[in-house]
């Protein structure tokens, strides 16, 4: 039995023929990627205050105005894949071309994202 590296890139090997390079393909990633986060500040330096009350409220505004877009922006996006929920949702429920009623199974509510278990029965 190879190697989980030999595993992973059997397809790539046979797909790619004489093309293969294993040099592409490292034995192992731990190491390679690395992730970072940071928590900015969301509010304007206290120093500010005392330097130019005026700019700090402008600041202080300035930070509250990009949480409501963000939040506006959110909003929108929730709505419309609300939207796009129901409408495939009431397309499923229509009858098809020739008449004839759909199944409506389960699996319509698991591609939805939407639980069913969460309404009253």
């Amino acid at each position: 039995m190879g190697t989980q590296a030999d595993e992973n890139y059997g397809l790539p090997r046979q797909r790619l023929g004489r093309l293969y390079d294993s040099d592409d393909y490292p034995s192992a990633v731990h190491g390679l990627f690395d992730v970072g986060y940071e928590f900015p500040s969301v509010e304007p330096p206290g120093y500010l205050l005392r330097v130019s009350p005026a700019l700090y409220e402008e600041e202080r505004t300035r930070v509250a105005a990009r949480f409501e877009e963000a939040v506006r922006l959110a909003e929108e996006a929730f709505a419309s894949e609300l939207s796009d929920l129901v409408n495939h949702l009431g397309e499923r429920l229509l009858p098809g071309a020739d008449g004839t009623r759909k199944v409506f199974r389960d699996s319509a509510w698991a591609t939805s994202g939407i639980s069913s278990s969460g309404f009253a029965t």
